[in-house]
């Protein structure tokens, strides 16, 4: 009901919040690849833990994808905000 009425009388802050849903469901689907990607590197890599650490490329994936996903958990964070 809250929400109609705010559709009502603020159809911009309507469209913003959409919006935020929206990119919270895009950033989520996000972080699920970037799991399945370093499952699929760490799986695919032979050998004993030296070897996954010896992997310079596997450590490069798993250090950008530690920080592209804290910047999507912190704008999810960011928006819970906002939309609430």
């Amino acid at each position: 009901m809250l929400a109609e009425i705010v559709a009502i009388e603020n159809q911009v802050l309507e469209q913003k919040k959409i919006e935020i849903v929206r990119k919270n469901a895009a950033d989520k689907r996000e972080l699920v690849n970037i799991e399945d990607s370093i499952l699929r590197s760490l799986s695919e890599t032979k050998g004993d833990i030296s070897e996954i650490l010896m992997d310079e490329t596997l450590i490069n994936k798993l250090q950008s994808s530690k920080k592209f996903a804290a910047e999507i958990n912190q704008r999810v964070r960011d928006s819970k905000v906002t939309e609430a």
